[in-house]
C-alpha cells in the first residue's frame, strides 16, 4: 500500500506541474528536513527569506512523494484563493477554510476535499474564539515524550535548542467530532512559539500541528540571525517574533491562567461550496465558513495564533 500510495502521489505531482508549466506558474521547489518529517516548499520567491515566506506553501509528510503532491496541491488552492479572494458572497477575505485535494486518481476527492475545508474552518474559528473569550474552558497537559523525540531528529533543531517544553491547550468545543490541538513551545528565556491542528485521528492532529511547530520555531530562530537594523517584517513575522521574543508572554500567561467549562459552540456554515479556478480539471478546491468567521490570520500582532 506504501509503494502504491508514492507511486500515484509521484503520478498527480507530474500531471499539476505540467499544468503550472504550461501556464507559466510553476513554482522553485525545496526540501528540508523537520524532524521525522519531509518538508516540500513551492514558493516563487527566489531570494533568501527573512523569516517564514508567507506566500509559499508547503507540503509534509514522511514520504517525498507525498510531501510534494501535497505542496503543489496546496500551491494551486492559494492560486484559487487569489482568483476569488473578496468576491462577494465569499466571506472574509483570507484562506481560512479552503482546502484542495487532486482529482487524479481519487474516487473521493470532493468528500476529502471537503472534509479538510470544514476541520481548518473549526480550527481557525475555534482557536480565535478560544483565544479571545476567557470564558472558553480548555485542558492543558505536557506534550508525550515522542513529540520531544521528534524534534531532537531534526539538526536544526538539535544545534542551540532553545525549547524549555512542550504543552497542549485543548479548547472545549461542544459536540465537535474530532479535537483541536494547540502545542505550545515555551523558550529559554524568551516567550512561545505555536502550532495547531483539528482533526479526527489524534495521530494526525499531533503530525501536523508538530510540524506547524517545527516550522514556526525554525522561522524563528532564522529572524534572529538578521540584523535587527535590515529587518523589514511583514505581519506574520511581525507576529511570530511578537510571542517568540517574549514581548507577549503576559498575553499568553494571563490566557492560560484562566480556567473556565464553558464551551465553544460552532455557529452556523455560511459558504461552503466548490471553488472553480483555472486548474479545476486536476486539482478541486472547496471552502467552508462559519457565519461572521473572523480573519484568523488578520495583520494585529497580539493574536496568538498562527
Amino acid at each position: 500500500m506504501i509503494v502504491i500510495d508514492r507511486w500515484i502521489n509521484r503520478y498527480r505531482s507530474k500531471i499539476i506541474s505540467t499544468e503550472l508549466k504550461r501556464i507559466g506558474k510553476m513554482p522553485k521547489l525545496e526540501f528540508s528536513l523537520l524532524g521525522p518529517f519531509l518538508n516540500c516548499t513551492a514558493s516563487f520567491n527566489q531570494d533568501e527569506h527573512c523569516g517564514i515566506d508567507v506566500d509559499a506553501t508547503c507540503g509534509m509528510s514522511r514520504s517525498s512523494e507525498i510531501a510534494l503532491s501535497k505542496a503543489l496541491v496546496e500551491f494551486v488552492e492559494r492560486m484559487a484563493v487569489r482568483e476569488h479572494v473578496g468576491a462577494k458572497g465569499m466571506g472574509n477575505k483570507t484562506s481560512d477554510g479552503f482546502a484542495a485535494y487532486p482529482r487524479i486518481l481519487s474516487l473521493n476527492f470532493k468528500k476529502n476535499a471537503r472534509e479538510n475545508a470544514l476541520n481548518e474552518a473549526i480550527e481557525r474559528y475555534s482557536w480565535m474564539r478560544w483565544w479571545q473569550d476567557s470564558k472558553i474552558g480548555f485542558r492543558i497537559f505536557e506534550a508525550p515524550d515522542s513529540i520531544s523525540s521528534d524534534l531532537q531528529r531534526n539538526s536544526f533543531v538539535q544545534s542551540d535548542c532553545m525549547i524549555e517544553r512542550i504543552f497542549v491547550v485543548e479548547p472545549h468545543i461542544e459536540g465537535a467530532k474530532g479535537s483541536l490541538k494547540i502545542l505550545i513551545a515555551k523558550l529559554a528565556g524568551r516567550g512561545y512559539v505555536t502550532g495547531g491542528a483539528f482533526h479526527q485521528s489524534h495521530q494526525i492532529v499531533m503530525d501536523r500541528a508538530l510540524g506547524e511547530l517545527m516550522r514556526h520555531y525554525i522561522g524563528y530562530v532564522q529572524l534572529l540571525r538578521v540584523n535587527r537594523e535590515v529587518k523589514n517584517l511583514d505581519w506574520y513575522n511581525g507576529r511570530l517574533e511578537y510571542f517568540a521574543s517574549g514581548e507577549g508572554n503576559f498575553l499568553v500567561e494571563n490566557r492560560l491562567s484562566i480556567g473556565s467549562p464553558a464551551e465553544i459552540v460552532l455557529p452556523p456554515i455560511y459558504f461552503d461550496k466548490e471553488i472553480n479556478h483555472r486548474l479545476s480539471d486536476s486539482v478541486y478546491v472547496h471552502r467552508c465558513l462559519f457565519e461572521n468567521q473572523q480573519e484568523f490570520l488578520d495583520h494585529r500582532k497580539d493574536i496568538f495564533c498562527l
